[in-house]
């Protein structure tokens, strides 16, 4: 077996692409994470992984089947390039590599003529005859993510163009996510001359406040990522504020929901209540997981503790040992297993995403109705559809 490959991340910018939607909505949070340290995620380790098998196909122009069974090392964790990674890899591939032109894989951008320091390392570039098509490769499937006026795609492309403005006449940019297992691509499109009045009149100003001490904090979605969302207090008085209404002080507003006087809302206000919904859950869920990190180090949280949670019983041996003895005790193999046909996602990472079986065995039914923001591009349900789920819970997933 070949020995694991270790895998270097590169360097990052604080006013980075990937970042952009935090910094630009605020600003403050720049400075404030300077120097703190980073936690890289399974995850992101996992899509580090990916981006860089995706590389070696196009450099070498090979096929992703050919790093199959592979470890590669990112940071602490280490990733296996199984079935799955492989499909993932192979569909970016396969599209990317439709485009035509000159092609520049995993490069470096810089675009500082608007953002001091600016830079970030766009997935794949390919320009011809006035066109430039961006694509940004989204191994992960835990956010749907799409390309209108996507923020990371953008500061991608002010880079070609501060780039290569004057070796090529870019017109046009087609800016591409590629979510293969998602079965997600997306694309759109703005002109140049758009791109570059979005950066003086959004991007420049935003940059030139984040370099700079006092700046503003504003919370949102963008918090998800960032180093401060456990200790910050702009996102607590935010949370608070969307469930409270207006309050003196941090204090007073956890006391109106201590009180039960939150006044109730009326269905006018439904739709703000909707959209600010994602954001607090999502600080909900921070907020649980500070106190169990703060615990288990020992700290004190007013009183609050860890308790032993429910459990199942289990056999005291392993199956090899559990098997005669049942069988002694009079059982039959057919009592004594339980057999069950895997879904379709566990039989794919198996076979792979193009197996023909797969093409041919497997139905998609639609899936339960959920909410969506007015921005969603997806098309609504009609009322008929609707009527049909009498249960509209959390949406159900084959993995």
């Amino acid at each position: 077996m070949a020995d694991p490959i270790k895998i270097e991340d590169g360097a990052h910018s604080h006013l980075g692409p990937s970042s952009a939607e935090r910094w630009m909505n605020c600003p403050g949070s720049v400075l404030a994470t300077q120097g703190l340290p980073d936690s890289e995620s399974f995850f992101a380790a996992e899509g580090t992984a990916a981006h860089t098998v995706s590389e070696w196909c196009r450099a070498l122009n090979v096929r992703a089947s050919q790093f199959h069974g592979r470890t590669l090392v990112v940071g602490a964790h280490e990733i296996a390039v199984d079935q799955d990674m492989v499909d993932s890899v192979q569909t970016f591939v396969d599209y990317v590599n439709e485009f035509p032109g000159e092609a520049w894989y995993e490069a470096r951008v810089c675009y500082d003529e608007w953002v001091p320091g600016g830079f970030g390392t766009a997935d794949d570039i390919r320009i011809s005859d006035g066109l430039c098509v961006v694509t940004d490769f989204k191994h992960g499937k835990g956010v749907q993510v799409y390309a209108e006026n996507n923020a990371q795609l953008k500061m991608y492309a002010l880079g070609v163009y501060q780039q290569y403005r004057h070796l090529y006449e870019i017109k046009t940019f087609a800016l591409n996510i590629c979510q293969p297992r998602l079965d997600h691509i997306d694309a759109w499109e703005i002109s140049a001359e758009a791109l570059v009045a979005w950066a003086d009149e959004q991007v420049k100003p935003a940059a030139a406040k984040a370099i700079c001490a006092g700046a503003p904090f504003s919370a949102g979605a963008w918090c998800k990522f960032c180093k401060l969302k456990y200790s910050c207090e702009t996102r607590d008085r935010w949370a608070v504020t969307q469930m409270v209404g207006e309050f003196e002080n941090l204090e007073a507003g956890v006391q109106k929901i201590e009180t039960g006087s939150v006044v109730a809302s009326s269905t006018a206000l439904l739709p703000r209540i909707l959209g600010v919904l994602a954001g607090v859950r999502a600080w909900c869920d921070d907020k649980e997981h500070q106190a169990i990190a703060l615990l288990q180090q020992g700290l004190e949280v007013g009183g609050w503790k860890m308790v032993e949670g429910r459990s199942q019983r289990q056999w005291a041996f392993p199956e090899a040992e559990m098997t005669p003895v049942l069988r002694t005790a009079g059982l039959s193999d057919e009592q004594i297993f339980t057999r069950k046909l895997n879904g379709p996602a566990k039989i794919e990472k198996l076979l792979g995403k193009k197996n023909r079986l797969l093409a041919t065995h497997v139905t998609k039914p639609p899936g339960k109705p959920k909410l969506a923001s007015p921005d969603d591009p997806r098309p609504p349900l009609t009322i008929d559809v609707l009527k049909e789920f009498s249960d509209l819970g959390v949406e159900d997933s084959d993995e």
